[in-house]
C-alpha cells in the first residue's frame, strides 16, 4: 500500500522507542504490510536492536506470514538470547507449519529451549513424525530425552511401547519420570504381559498409579481380559501383590471381574479387604453418578 512506503521511516525508527506499547503499535502496522521489501528491511533492523526488540520484531514477522524471513528465523535459534530463539521457534511453526518439524527436532536435540520447542512440535507433528522423533531418544539423555518422551507420549506413538516401556529402568530420574507418565499412551493390548510384570515389581507410588493407568488403558474394553483367563486375573491367582490388580479391576469391565473383587472383599482380610471395598466403592459411586468420569 502507499501508506506502507510512506511510513516505513517511522516504523523502523519507531521501534527504537523505550515504551514498549508503542513499539507494539508499531509492529502491529507493520504486520499489515505484505510487501517482500518491508520484510527485508524489518530482518535487516532486526540486526541493529537488543534482543528484546529483536524478539518482538521475529513475532511480527511470524504474524505477518511472509516465508521469506524463514532462513532469517532459523539462524536466529542460534542467537544466545532465550527470548530471541523462543519467538523464532514459534514463527517458524507459523511461517512453514510442519515442514518445520525436522528443524525444530534438531534444535531440541541441542537441549536448548525444550518446554517452548517441545509446544511447537505438539502442534505441528503428525504420527508419521514419531519415527524422526524416536531416532532422537538413542542420540539424547535426562531432560532432553524427557521431552522427546513426552512429544511421543502426547501423538499416542504405540509403535515405540519397547522404547519407552525400556526407560521405566533408566538410571536418569528425568528420562523414567516420563517413560512411567507415558506408559498410558503407548500401551495396547499386546504390552499386558510387560505392564502387568512392571505394576507386580515397581515399588514407588507415583510409578505404581502410573502403571495401574497403563494396565487400564490397555486392557479396557478387551474381551479377553473379561474373563476367568484374562491376563490380570491370572496374574491376581499367581501373585502376593493382590491388591494391585483387584484396585483396577472394576475398571476393565465386565461380571467377572466384579464378582472377583467382591469375593476378595467377602473372604480376605486386612489391606486385600480394604482395596477390594474401595475399588467396588468406585465403581459405584461412578455407576451413581454419570458427570463423574
Amino acid at each position: 500500500s502507499h501508506f506502507g512506503t510512506e511510513a516505513m521511516p517511522f516504523l523502523l525508527k519507531a521501534v527504537d522507542n523505550s515504551d514498549k506499547a508503542f513499539r507494539y503499535s508499531a509492529l502491529n502496522l507493520a504486520e499489515k504490510m505484505d510487501d517482500v521489501a518491508t520484510t527485508r528491511q524489518w530482518i535487516a533492523k532486526a540486526g541493529t536492536v537488543s534482543d528484546e526488540t529483536k524478539a518482538e520484531i521475529i513475532d511480527m514477522l511470524g504474524r505477518k506470514g511472509d516465508v521469506l524471513a524463514v532462513n532469517f528465523m532459523k539462524e536466529s535459534l542460534q542467537s544466545p538470547s532465550g527470548i530471541v530463539r523462543a519467538e523464532a521457534i514459534n514463527a517458524l511453526r507459523k511461517l512453514e507449519g510442519n515442514k518445520a518439524v525436522p528443524v525444530l527436532i534438531e534444535h531440541m536435540a541441542k537441549g536448548q529451549d525444550l518446554e517452548v520447542a517441545k509446544t511447537a512440535l505438539q502442534q505441528l507433528l503428525s504420527q508419521k513424525h514419531l519415527a524422526l522423533v524416536a531416532a532422537q531418544l538413542d542420540k539424547t539423555s535426562g531432560k532432553t530425552k524427557a521431552a522427546f518422551v513426552d512429544l511421543i507420549a502426547a501423538k499416542s506413538g504405540t509403535a515405540f511401547f519397547d522404547k519407552i516401556f525400556a526407560l521405566t529402568k533408566s538410571g536418569d530420574a528425568d528420562e523414567k519420570t516420563a517413560a512411567f507418565r507415558a506408559l498410558k499412551k503407548v500401551s495396547t493390548e499386546k504390552n499386558l504381559d510387560n505392564i502387568i510384570g512392571l505394576l507386580l515389581a515397581v515399588n514407588n507410588e507415583s510409578e505404581i498409579r502410573e502403571t495401574k493407568l497403563a494396565v487400564v488403558a490397555a486392557a479396557k474394553g478387551v474381551e479377553p481380559e473379561k474373563t476367568e483367563n484374562g491376563k490380570l486375573l491370572t496374574a491376581l491367582k499367581n501373585t502376593n501383590q493382590k491388591d494391585r490388580i483387584l484396585a483396577i479391576l472394576p475398571e476393565i469391565g465386565g461380571p467377572v471381574a466384579l464378582e472377583t473383587v467382591s469375593a476378595y472383599f467377602k473372604n480376605a482380610t486386612g489391606k486385600t479387604k480394604e482395596t477390594a471395598f474401595e475399588a467396588l466403592d468406585r465403581k459405584s459411586t461412578r455407576l451413581n453418578s454419570s458427570h463423574r468420569i
